[in-house]
C-alpha cells in the first residue's frame, strides 16, 4: 500500500512540475495576479524573480528554464512508474527522483513564490529520503 501512496505523490508532483513549463513556452503567457493579501510579493505566480531582475524575460534562458521544468516533471513521472514496476526499471528510480527533485528544487527557487512552499517541501523530503539509507552518521 505504501508504495502506491509514494507513487501517487511522485506522479502528482511530476504532473504539477511539468505543467509549470507551459507558461514559459507560451507566446502570450497569462499573468496570474497575486491575491490582495500577497501584494507585498515582488513577482506574480509563474514569473521568475531572477529573470525579472536581470531583464531576461522572453529570452532563450526562459525557454531553457521551461525545458528544465518539463524534464524535472518527466523524471518524477518516471520515478512513480518505477516504484510500481511499470515501464521503468526499478533500478532507475533513485536516479530519476534525485535528478527530478534537485532540478525541480532549483527551478522552484528561481521561480520562488509563497504558493510553491509545498513543492519545495516535497522536493526536500524526496532528496532526504533518497540519501537516508546512504547516511552512515547514525550507524
Amino acid at each position: 500500500m505504501s508504495k502506491y501512496l509514494i507513487a501517487f505523490i511522485l506522479l502528482g508532483h511530476g504532473f504539477i512540475i511539468s505543467a509549470q513549463s507551459f507558461g514559459t513556452f507560451s507566446s502570450d503567457p497569462a499573468q496570474i495576479t497575486n491575491p490582495s493579501w500577497l501584494d507585498w510579493w515582488p513577482t506574480t505566480l509563474g514569473r521568475s524573480w531572477l529573470l525579472v531582475a536581470l531583464n531576461l524575460e522572453d529570452s532563450l534562458l526562459e525557454k531553457i528554464f521551461g525545458l528544465l521544468w518539463l524534464v524535472s516533471g518527466i523524471c518524477f513521472i518516471g520515478a512513480a512508474l518505477s516504484v510500481v514496476g511499470l515501464l521503468v526499471p526499478h533500478s532507475c528510480g533513485r536516479l530519476l527522483t534525485l535528478f527530478g527533485s534537485s532540478s525541480s528544487l532549483l527551478m522552484l527557487l528561481f521561480y520562488l513564490h509563497p504558493f510553491f512552499l509545498l513543492g519545495i517541501l516535497i522536493n526536500v523530503g524526496v532528496i532526504s529520503t533518497r540519501f537516508w539509507d546512504k547516511l552512515t552518521l547514525f550507524r
